[in-house]
């Protein structure tokens, strides 16, 4: 398959839509004193305080070893009493194990923190030594669209986001977001088009402005959204590995930084995960399908055979 060049033209007149952007009328969407109140997340404890890192690692530990030990469970239940595979003390070691497990992997997927320090810290380390772009969150779609452009992620459509970097001009923001404005009216009203830009993305994390409309559309970015529900900031984090070089966003990392204004209540921090948690839900019933399996052979060769196996 033949590379193609960082800056050719993607579907949707791209480079069209560039042009039309210089005149000089009102930006789709409102900027600038928003951008210019991003938080500080340089320190460690502002990292925290600010940046969601959803659905960690921690998270989903917690949900996996919750669903085996469920099973266990459910399958010590229902076979023979003369089969039983755990002793009444060993029961009562799961069944706390597992409580705490669930809990924790349900707290974690409701507040949208960390479960565990580590996953802010080792993203914070990451943040400071890599380079990193904080930028405002703007919809991926026209002002007069309903909805966002949407790309592959697997068996399922995810949504994207477009970010504008907080530290550029004014007159540079207001042209990149009428640029992408133009862009996606194009792309939804031809459908040709809106597929060939979904396999031009491709499985890419962060696309930047240059490679979509030229090289001197600097300072704009159409992401994967991680919660496509909360408005704010996005934090981009370039990839390091060899095959980066060229374009370091290319398979970067995107955090949210939300709005504190936006999720301050209980509802808007939860239901935004809801939505956008397609790959969640996925890795969770494949969790418990996979734990069902191994308990499901443990059983099995428990009341076969004796001893281990």
């Amino acid at each position: 398959m033949a590379h193609t060049p960082p800056y050719a033209p993607w579907p949707g007149r791209s480079a069209a839509a560039w042009v039309e952007a210089e005149d000089a009328f009102a930006a789709p969407w409102s900027w600038l004193w928003q951008c210019r109140n991003a938080p500080d997340i340089e320190t460690l404890e502002d990292f925290r305080r600010h940046v969601r890192i959803s659905f960690s690692e921690g998270c989903i530990l917690c949900a996996v070893l919750g669903g085996l030990i469920g099973t266990l469970l459910l399958l010590n239940a229902f076979v023979p009493t003369s089969v039983q595979i755990l002793s009444p003390v060993w029961l009562g070691v799961i069944r706390s194990v597992a409580v705490v497990a669930l809990v924790i992997a349900l707290v974690g997927y409701v507040r949208g923190t960390p479960t565990f320090p580590f996953a802010s810290r080792r993203a914070h380390a990451r943040m400071q030594a890599r380079h990193h772009v904080l930028g405002q969150r703007y919809p991926a779609r026209s002002a007069a669209g309903t909805g966002v452009f949407r790309v592959d992620a697997g068996e399922v459509l995810q949504d994207t986001a477009v970010v504008i970097d907080t530290t550029i001009a004014a007159d540079d923001a207001s042209r990149l977001l009428r640029a992408f404005d133009a862009w996606f009216t194009v792309l939804e009203n031809d459908y040709l088009a809106y597929r060939g830009a979904q396999l031009r993305f491709g499985a890419a994390t962060i696309v930047t402005s240059e490679e979509i409309f030229g090289p001197y559309a600097m300072g704009g970015y159409l992401v994967r959204d991680p919660d496509p529900g909360v408005p704010g900031w996005r934090l981009l984090i370039a990839d390091r590995s060899r095959r980066s070089v060229l374009s370091p966003y290319h398979r970067g990392e995107v955090l949210t930084v939300a709005d504190p204004a936006a999720t301050a209540t209980p509802q808007s921090r939860f239901l935004p995960h809801i939505d956008g948690s397609d790959h969640l839900l996925g890795r969770l019933a494949i969790g418990v399908v996979l734990c069902a399996a191994a308990a499901g052979w443990l059983w099995f060769g428990w009341t076969i055979t004796s001893g281990p196996w």
